[in-house]
């Protein structure tokens, strides 16, 4: 796709949390996340189109634990960046279009609309070591001159502990005329006082670690990659709410989860000429799938597609199923036991094959 000159983004991604409780809480897979979500904001091919000086990448390190950073200074110091270019941008007379906030970490609900967004130096006596993901949102729509704002918020929303957090330093002297008009598209990776879960994926090298993501994030760029891709290219925004709202749930319980994300999405109608766009990834292609059934399936088993339609059911196992399915998320269901597997389909070189 060309290059988008008047979209911006923020990604943040931490892993280590040392302050939080005795032994620290760090995550996994907060930093690939959002390395992966820089990768394709900055994707000319086939991804949101930044350029890569547009895209400012936060990540935690281990190697600046001592004092535990990013802290909120660092977030508002990008945030000034981000202002700055946009203001440049249009006196060289490209309009600001499209803002994107994404997070990946620890969060701790504040209420039904807000959550604080933790800090690598967040403890349990350092509760306003967060941001108010709220009051930053604000900010943003009162100030920062973008027409479209995209949040993706892949952290917990429980409410565990008395919350608290901070508001940027960043004021403008009042809102911008065209503040009240701006679009905002928000993605919580789950539903309030619940938890967000991260799990593993088959590493693609036997014996290496397992790849570990977000359940909500592995979904995310599924969607974005061409899972919820138009037929003509590119995923609208009410596809990707559509996909997220249905293929999250999927992939927690493949790792005995449970998560539902909670999605606001654009108040343009679907289908709508000025329907937001993300990327131009094409529709995915066909996959050849083997399907073989362990001695201990009972059956019938089901198999729903990936807009919850029964793809096939059959009433015996005794012999593998050979299909040709679009990529994307699946469902198999044994109807005797009641187990059932989450299936994301890839593209992949030969079969694709899934032991149930």
């Amino acid at each position: 796709m060309p290059e988008e000159p008047g979209d911006f983004a923020l990604v943040i991604g931490i892993n280590h949390y040392p302050l939080y409780g005795t032994k620290g809480r760090p995550l996994k897979g907060a930093i690939r996340d959002a390395q992966m979500m820089f990768e394709w904001l900055t994707d000319k091919t086939r991804g949101g189109g930044l350029p890569p000086e547009h895209c400012h990448l936060i990540l935690s390190s281990l190697d600046t634990v001592n004092p535990p950073q990013p802290r909120k200074d660092k977030i508002d110091d990008a945030l000034t960046q981000i202002w700055e270019q946009a203001e440049q941008a249009r006196k060289r007379g490209v309009q600001p279009r499209r803002f994107y906030f994404y997070f990946s970490g620890h969060g701790q609900a504040i209420g039904p609309d807000d959550v604080a967004l933790c800090m690598a130096n967040w403890a349990r006596n350092r509760e306003a070591a967060a941001l108010s993901f709220r009051k930053y949102l604000n900010l943003v729509q009162e100030c920062l001159p973008f027409g479209e704002v995209v949040i993706l918020l892949d952290c917990c929303r429980s409410r565990k502990i008395n919350a608290r957090a901070q508001e940027s330093e960043l004021t403008c002297p009042m809102p911008r005329d065209e503040a009240g008009r701006t679009q905002v598209f928000l993605a919580y990776a789950t539903e309030f006082q619940s938890e967000a879960f991260e799990g593993g994926l088959p590493p693609l090298v036997e014996d290496d670690e397992p790849i570990v993501h977000g359940h909500f994030t592995e979904a995310l760029l599924a969607a974005l990659k061409g899972g919820a891709a138009r037929p003509e290219g590119g995923v609208a925004a009410s596809s990707l709410w559509s996909y997220l709202d249905k293929v999250v749930p999927r992939i927690a319980k493949r790792h005995q989860h449970m998560q539902k994300p909670r999605i606001v999405p654009f108040s343009v109608p679907p289908g709508d000429p000025g329907e937001p766009v993300f990327g131009t990834a094409p529709r995915r292609a066909d996959v050849d799938v083997k399907f073989v059934f362990t001695p201990k399936r009972q059956g019938p088993i089901k198999l729903e597609g990936p807009t919850l339609e029964v793809i096939c059911e059959e009433e015996t196992t005794s012999a593998d199923w050979v299909k040709t399915l679009p990529i994307g998320s699946y469902l198999l269901t044994d109807q005797g036991t009641g187990e059932t597997l989450s299936v994301i389909l890839q593209a992949t070189e030969g079969e694709f094959r899934v032991e149930f």
